[in-house]
């Protein structure tokens, strides 16, 4: 079973009003970049489809694409799971 939850992000102004440049740390500690739109983001976090979720970890989907996927593995210390099911 899929569901949403919202992944702690760092933000900076997108090159549009609309979008911010968003970076996240993956489960390896790399950082991804990617733009997206400011209407996806809450309390600067970001809302994912989190796919499988493991004791430590889990596997998201970004609601956008970044440069190399749209899939990754985040710590779940960096994910809040109390958003509605997908």
């Amino acid at each position: 079973m899929t569901y949403n939850a919202l992944l702690k992000c760092n933000l900076k102004e997108g090159m549009f009003p609309s979008e911010y440049a968003v970076s996240i740390q993956t489960i390896s500690d790399d950082e991804v970049g990617f733009f997206c739109p400011k209407d996806l983001i809450l309390d600067e976090k970001l809302e994912v489809q989190v796919i499988e979720r493991l004791e430590n970890r889990s596997l998201i989907r970004l609601p956008v694409e970044s440069f190399s996927s749209s899939t990754f593995i985040v710590s779940n210390d960096l994910l809040s799971m109390n958003v509605v099911a997908a």
